[in-house]
């Protein structure tokens, strides 16, 4: 058994045992007063309110009022008339599911998705973190298992240190856009990793959390606006679903995110027929979708889908 095959399953054990087997109060461990959470692109707010023993949360704009349930570990709730609407707290992270859609890991502003990934090249290093423990490889040496520790916790970032015999790590993950050197995949966290003493960068954290949680709006096609109150729109959802609007009809597809890039795929969409122009809007917003290899975020924050020839579309999350 190689050192990658013993650090993931070491790692899926640490995880299971950070979400132990004992029953926990569902309101254990909740912050007073109004909290927020980012999950993917979309922002949730949410308070406990201990009197009436029930928890709102908000996200785009509708409160949900949810019942705590007994849970194995965290505080999870649900909504009382649809048990798959639900919120699952873990402190620093969430899991939550809405009209049928699983949204990316929530994570607390500056938090760490868990399990949280960063890596970096020349020379190449990654490290694996769950709770308590992270996993450190670098080039030409076998994986190493470390204990860590929080070291700090700001506003938008987190720094965790680790050491052995041999090794002092240090390793600080803020909330900001950061490519890969290599392949130009976007990250949602800029990484630094010390090794005695040593800076190395790297990105971190899962691109989906990029691109996921909100429906995007088409405003740009090669260049071009498109048509008033016809702007296709798409979501990317859990399990590789792909779904929106083309202009005029609704569709549905797939789409795989890899280490390098994006690829939706189009498989069924209404027949519904609009006027012309419309129509010809849709045939290249498909047209286009379909020929996407990567993705980018802007500065101001748009969506940038580009294709292997050179086009791209430009999406907003709702204007």
């Amino acid at each position: 058994m190689n050192d990658r095959i013993i650090m993931f399953a070491a790692m899926g054990l640490a995880t299971l045992l950070f979400t132990g087997c004992a029953s926990t109060p569902p309101e254990s461990g909740l912050p007073q007063g109004l909290d927020t959470m980012r999950c993917g692109q979309a922002r949730i707010e949410f308070i406990w309110r201990p009197e009436a023993r029930k928890l709102d949360l908000t996200l785009d704009g509708k409160t949900r009022r949810m019942v705590p349930v007994k849970s194995a570990t965290g505080a999870r709730f649900e909504v009382p008339t649809n048990e798959k609407n639900y919120f699952w707290n873990h402190g620093e992270t969430a899991q939550l599911q809405i009209d049928g859609e699983l949204y990316p890991q929530c994570v607390d502003p500056g938090g760490l998705e868990m399990p949280f990934t960063a890596s970096g090249n020349e020379p190449f290093w990654r490290v694996e973190v769950v709770p308590g423990q992270l996993w450190l490889e670098v080039v030409d040496e076998p994986v190493v298992a470390m204990s860590w520790e929080l070291q700090e916790k700001r506003r938008s970032s987190r720094i965790i240190k680790a050491e052995d015999q041999l090794r002092q790590l240090e390793l600080r993950a803020g909330r900001q856009l950061c490519r890969d050197s290599m392949t130009g995949m976007p990250h949602p966290y800029q990484v630094q990793l010390f090794l005695n003493g040593k800076m190395h960068q790297g990105c971190g954290g899962s691109p989906q959390q990029l691109i996921r949680g909100i429906d995007w709006h088409v405003t740009d096609l090669r260049g071009l606006p498109v048509v008033t109150d016809h702007e296709p729109r798409l979501r990317f959802a859990d399990e590789g679903r792909l779904g929106g609007n083309a202009g005029c009809n609704d569709f549905t597809g797939v789409y795989e995110l890899s280490g390098e890039g994006v690829r939706p795929t189009v498989r069924a969409s209404t027949i519904k027929a609009c006027s012309d122009n419309v129509m010809e809007q849709e045939r290249q917003f498909l047209q286009m979708l379909g020929k996407v290899v990567r993705f980018d975020i802007s500065g101001s924050g748009e969506l940038l889908l580009l294709t292997g020839d050179g086009d791209r579309l430009v999406a907003v999350r709702e204007p």
